[in-house]
């Protein structure tokens, strides 16, 4: 209780707030509870233990309960085996006890600016795969040609926000459609940007009048395999029934 004590106001003297706990029990529950800058952590909590494996049994927990609160571990000076075993199952740093006014908080500062900047990038890559998945959706068709004696229909559900799948469907014509599934390699934005680029390069020989795989097909290869790196390529099947 004293040495949580000490830390709670030495934590408070530099403008932070801290939330006290005293077992592992009590720190799985509060670090699920709510979301922590950083968590700093013993290694060694029952009397007639001192191997520290319940702290390092404690780090796999909260692993496992995937909290992403960076963990500073504190250990005795003659235990530096045991704080590099702490950063091998997850914490980022570790202080040496008895510890050091300055070095604890400049570990706490740290680790806690650190972790506000991947919150923020995280935040900014979420905001950004959004904006991509409605964009992509976009690219799918809109509306759709109604023909007489044919009912026809397309729906994407990618595995993640964003995917390389790709389809469309185009007018041949009177009574007449034509139509591509295509399946992009890779995964995430980088596939959506390539199956962008294969939208862009069917829909261009359609608005041309050209909808006959023969006349389609070889012109949307070319222009494909050009912009795209060697080691990315499409599949895709076309069909038309334009009759050319």
């Amino acid at each position: 209780a004293d040495v949580l004590e000490a830390l709670r106001l030495l934590l408070k003297g530099a403008g932070h707030q801290a939330t006290l706990v005293d077992s592992p029990q009590a720190l799985l529950k509060a670090a699920k509870a709510q979301r922590f800058d950083a968590i700093l952590m013993d290694l060694k909590y029952a009397r007639d233990t001192t191997s520290g494996e319940e702290g390092l049994d404690l780090l796999n927990r909260l692993q496992e309960s995937r909290i992403t609160a960076p963990v500073v571990v504190m250990t005795a000076w003659g235990s530096v085996d045991l704080a590099v075993a702490a950063m091998q199952r997850g914490a980022s740093d570790f202080v040496q006890k008895p510890w050091d006014n300055a070095r604890l908080l400049a570990t706490m500062e740290k680790q806690s600016s650190q972790a506000k900047e991947r919150q923020q990038a995280e935040r900014q890559a979420r905001s950004e795969i959004e904006i991509a998945r409605n964009v992509q959706q976009k690219l799918f068709p809109q509306a759709t040609k109604e023909m007489r004696g044919l009912e026809y229909a397309g729906l994407c559900v990618p595995a993640r926000d964003v995917s390389g799948d790709y389809y469309d469907f185009f007018d041949s014509g009177p009574d007449s459609l034509s139509f591509v599934l295509a399946d992009v390699s890779g995964k995430g934005i980088a596939a959506a940007l390539l199956m962008a680029n294969l939208q862009a390069a069917f829909r261009s020989q359609c608005e041309l009048g050209r909808t006959g795989p023969s006349a389609v097909i070889p012109t949307v290869h070319k222009q494909f395999y050009a912009s795209t790196p060697p080691e990315h390529y499409a599949t895709l099947f076309y069909g038309s029934d334009s009759g050319r």
